[in-house]
């Protein structure tokens, strides 16, 4: 017989979260993600970046993909990024 109590939703993890202004000053929100981390999104807006000693990122690189984590783990940047510092996307 089939355990009829209601299944708990998942949880997402706690996401640290930083806005980076556009062009004429909205605020765009972006999880932030270690380098590192396995990350897997399709249709993305996304920024490698530099942590800074004051808890600010330096913008490294700016793209956009529909391919997110497959893209990003390959990105033809990402050896460059690396060499500047990349430290989250």
């Amino acid at each position: 017989m089939a355990d009829s109590r209601p299944t708990e939703p998942q949880r997402l993890p706690i996401r640290p979260m930083r806005y980076w202004k556009g062009k004429a000053g909205q605020r765009y929100w972006f999880g932030v993600y270690s380098i590192d981390e396995p990350y897997d999104f399709d249709g993305i807006v996304y920024i490698i970046t530099r942590a800074r000693t004051d808890g600010f990122f330096d913008p490294l690189y700016i793209g956009q993909s529909s391919q997110g984590g497959v893209r990003l783990s390959d990105h033809e940047k990402m050896p460059q990024a690396r060499r500047l510092g990349a430290t989250h996307v």
